[in-house]
């Protein structure tokens, strides 16, 4: 594996692994427009392997060859989340859940004014 320029020592004890080239210095992992594997995919978005597998079947990661397109997955699965996260906010009718409170709130306040002191 071809690495970096070594980032030497800070001072006794404090050496610091090199860093492969092409990769991010923070998390070590590689720049966002590889084809990468569903381990490394599942580090970037924070899931299993085996995840990146169950999303991919169902469309919410791109595969690319033998593994997968960083790029286009992480936009992918992003979608996907924004498309649930919004499911959320929706009641059975369609409206959004804060306006079913705001009504039922309304209707409390209406019958503490009615309700005899």
């Amino acid at each position: 594996m071809t690495t970096g320029p070594s980032r030497g020592s800070d001072g006794p004890g404090n050496s610091h692994p090199e860093i492969p080239l092409g990769s991010d210095p923070l998390t070590g992992l590689p720049p966002p427009d590889d084809i990468v594997t569903g381990a490394i995919l599942g580090e970037w978005l924070g899931l299993s392997a085996r995840s990146v597998r169950d999303h991919c079947a169902r469309g919410h990661v791109v595969r690319a060859g033998r593994g997968y397109d960083l790029r286009a997955s992480i936009r992918a699965y992003l979608d996907h989340l924004r498309i649930e996260a919004a499911k959320r906010g929706q009641s059975e009718d369609g409206r959004p859940v804060w306006e079913h409170y705001q009504d039922a709130l309304a209707q409390l306040r209406a019958a503490e004014n009615r309700a005899p002191v």
